[in-house]
């Protein structure tokens, strides 16, 4: 069985507190084998309720089962799977109620029919918008099985969704089989203590405002030529803290980026929550983290005015074990004046780690992960603009390479015939730390690349 454990899209989510591991509950969804009702022994096209639990967006409302063997094909488990092309492109899902924090792990199995078909699994709110976690392609020789993973935002009702998105031979009900669907729900565990002073209260500097500078100003950084950080007492100029006694302004005597290092274990989800407001106008700052020394990647870009502070959450994944920065960068600030704007509060980084669902291309302090014979090599690392691979098999056959972002979303997927060496362009993929997946018949090979200029 092939197992891809990925990890999810950037959701706007924030999770705090430490919560009490619990055994997971894997009965969200219903019917997942489509085997509750013996259906066929061939395939036939059914509505909803005589399949129980599946719903579709189709327009006849047509579903297609597919009995275990028939047309040679067997089912994944159980003795029935589902065709999603039926008689249309149309998206087949399921609608539960999830509890706010839950980590959810979306399990199912998918193989083309005519061919390399796709298909894409999203999640969210019944009635949108749904989040993106995978996209997937399978040909018809075997199953893949993968999991994708979700937080919940909020309880409430959700739906689980799975669309077509290329079926081999143009014919639009041709494609995607779909089998041992599985929803599993369990409690996130969050440390919010990665960061610290986050709300600049842990030493009293002032009831006014005040130019001060690291050390004196604990566990902040700033990449300020003076070395000047900004702390503002609450209420001070009609402004009151977000929280706290004080808060602090990122445009001390310049543009300056205010930070914080820390040490992370790959695969660990962090959620940065922050309160932002303007100074003396619309003002607007960037959120980036990355290793230290960089590259960070652009997270979050917010702007707020002088009448209230706004509060965000944004999300990234530890690709690797190692020290990390979670970076505030001023952007525009109202007035012209570098010197004035930008107020930043309540600063909290939480980690949620999801053992399960790490990928073995995140390993810790690992460049190159395998799990089998095949070895790789790639160079240079990093690299701006390409990046050349090359297998120690001598034998030239077919290599699949599957690239993903951090957030665990496929960005590329390529096929190289005769694949003992072949290179990769960051023009298919954009600068950033991807995480790749090679596979042969000599086995997979996981890793990382980064492309940075």
């Amino acid at each position: 069985m092939i197992k891809k454990m990925l990890l999810l899209s950037a959701l706007m989510v924030s999770v705090s507190g430490k919560m009490e591991a619990q055994k997971k509950n894997c009965r969200l969804i219903c019917n997942g084998n489509a085997d509750d009702v013996s259906l066929t022994s061939s395939a036939t096209l059914v509505n909803s309720p005589t399949l129980p639990c599946w719903k579709t967006t189709a327009t006849d409302g047509k579903m297609e089962v597919w009995a275990n063997g028939y047309g040679g094909v067997p089912s994944y488990s159980g003795i029935q799977f589902l065709e999603l092309n039926a008689t249309q492109a149309a998206t087949m899902y399921q609608d539960f109620t999830a509890s706010g924090g839950s980590l959810l792990s979306i399990n199912f199995a998918h193989r083309g029919r005519a061919g390399m078909d796709s298909m894409l699994v999203s999640i969210g709110p019944v009635g949108g918008p749904y989040t993106s976690l995978m996209k997937v392609g399978d040909g018809t020789t075997a199953w893949g099985a993968y999991t994708a993973a979700y937080i919940v935002p909020a309880s409430g009702n959700y739906s689980v969704r799975f669309t077509p998105i290329y079926w081999s031979g143009g014919n639009v009900a041709i494609g995607n089989f779909l089998d041992a669907v599985s929803v599993c729900a369990q409690p996130a565990q969050s440390i919010c203590t990665y960061i610290c002073n986050g709300g600049a209260d842990d030493v009293f500097f002032t009831t006014s405002a005040t130019l001060v500078s690291n050390p004196a100003f604990p566990c902040w950084k700033t990449t300020a030529t003076d070395g000047k950080m900004e702390v503002w007492g609450n209420g001070y100029g009609g402004v009151p803290s977000y929280s706290g006694i004080q808060f602090m302004e990122l445009n001390a005597t310049q543009a300056a980026t205010m930070y914080q290092d820390f040490n992370a274990s790959a695969g660990t989800l962090m959620s940065i929550s922050f309160a932002h407001r303007g100074r003396s106008g619309m003002d607007s700052m960037m959120v980036s983290m990355g290793p230290v020394g960089g590259p960070y990647v652009p997270l979050i870009k917010v702007g707020d005015g002088t009448t209230a502070w706004g509060y965000y959450t944004c999300t990234y994944v530890i690709p690797a074990t190692g020290n990390y920065s979670v970076r505030f960068t001023p952007i525009y600030w109202s007035g012209g004046n570098v010197a004035i704007g930008n107020f930043l509060d309540a600063v909290q980084v939480c980690g949620t780690g999801i053992p399960a669902l790490v990928s073995r291309s995140m390993g810790a302090n690992a460049d190159n992960i395998t799990e089998s014979d095949l070895q790789v090599k790639l160079f240079p690392q990093p690299s701006k603009d390409k990046v050349y691979f090359e297998l120690n098999t001598t034998e030239e056959s077919t290599v699949t390479l599957k690239v993903y972002n951090i957030q665990g979303q496929l960005v590329l997927s390529k096929s190289f015939e005769k694949g003992k060496s072949f290179e990769l362009d960051k023009a298919q993929t954009g600068n950033g730390i991807f995480l790749y997946e090679l596979q042969s018949e000599k086995g997979t090979n996981y890793g990382k690349l980064i492309f940075a200029d």
